[in-house]
């Protein structure tokens, strides 16, 4: 799982000034006060993404569907001419941004937000050229983003493309045609989420299935089955980090789930995946998530080795 971080070499004095506070109108403040209205993670988003902006407004007051995706804070920020809203979680992670006007987020912008995958915007820039990227949304399982052109497009948290569709189709809700073995497998061991997003795909030159499991903006797995129905791979998301609790390692291997325990009592399974001849269990410690392994074990549930 690897993430994409950008980094944050832009000073709060590259800032522009000015702008009006909404408790009065009458007198301006300037943007650099209006951004410490905002967590410390968001003032160093703004300030690395939005080069010469200037914040125009910092609002807690947020819509129900704001709130719904975890947003805590919206910033308003023009550059170049173009007015940018901005939302932030309570933590400063963004949580989506869109161009006012139908106008295009700038490149400049979209290249510096942090954790965004530059395949999706390779993607965009080479599928979709001419067509301005007007609004992005941080989904559990990826992003949602919305195109000038009125097409909706659909991401993992690797970029890779999930589904295409015209803005507003109704095909874009949850599917409906999910099998009952994976319900039932869901409602079992993960109680409170639900399948948002499926995807047939190919791995290794293999057929399998995707479902990408939500509960509340931030919160996902991801559960791949192989072409005869099997599960083969459970993912936990990485920010944060949700492990893959005993009772899933326990359906691939009790053998595997007994000798993690033991052995990496201070690590969490944050992914578990059948290979042809062994199983692949990556771990990740839980206080210092640098320290991460992948360990394999044989098809009886043997140790044959650990991977950095």
């Amino acid at each position: 799982m690897k993430k994409i971080l950008f980094p944050v070499f832009i000073a709060a004095a590259a800032f522009s000034l000015a702008a009006c506070d909404n408790d009065n109108a009458n007198e301006p403040v300037e943007s650099s006060v209006l951004l410490t209205r905002l967590p410390e993670t968001a003032q160093q988003v703004i300030k690395s993404a939005f080069i010469n902006g200037t914040v125009q407004e910092v609002s807690t007051d947020l819509d129900p569907t704001a709130m719904a995706r975890g947003s805590a804070y919206e910033a308003t920020i023009r550059q170049n001419g173009v007015a940018l809203d901005i939302e932030f979680d309570a933590q400063g992670l963004w949580t989506d941004i869109e161009a006012e006007d139908d106008a295009a987020i700038p490149a400049a912008v979209l290249n510096a937000l942090p954790q965004l995958p530059a395949a999706l915007l390779t993607y965009v820039k080479t599928n979709h050229a001419g067509a301005g990227i007007t609004e992005i949304e941080r989904k559990a399982y990826g992003f949602h983003v919305e195109l000038q052109q009125d097409i909706e497009l659909l991401f993992d948290k690797e970029g890779v493309i999930l589904s295409q569709t015209p803005a507003n189709d109704s095909s874009t809700a949850t599917p409906q045609n999910v099998p009952g073995t994976v319900t039932e497998f869901v409602s079992k061991y993960f109680a409170g989420y639900s399948v948002v997003r499926m995807k047939s795909d190919k791995e290794d030159g293999l057929a399998v299935t995707k479902y990408y499991l939500q509960k509340g903006y931030n919160e996902s797995y991801k559960l791949v089955y192989d072409s005869a129905g099997q599960l083969i791979e459970v993912e936990g998301d990485d920010e944060p980090a949700l492990p893959v609790g005993a009772e899933v390692v326990s359906y691939f291997s009790p053998a595997v789930n007994t000798y993690v325990t033991a052995h990496y009592a201070h690590y969490y399974v944050v992914e578990i995946s059948k290979e042809a001849a062994t199983y692949a269990v990556e771990i990740q410690h839980k206080t210092n998530p640098e320290l991460d392994y992948t360990l394999y074990f044989d098809h009886s549930g043997g140790f044959l080795r650990q991977d950095s």
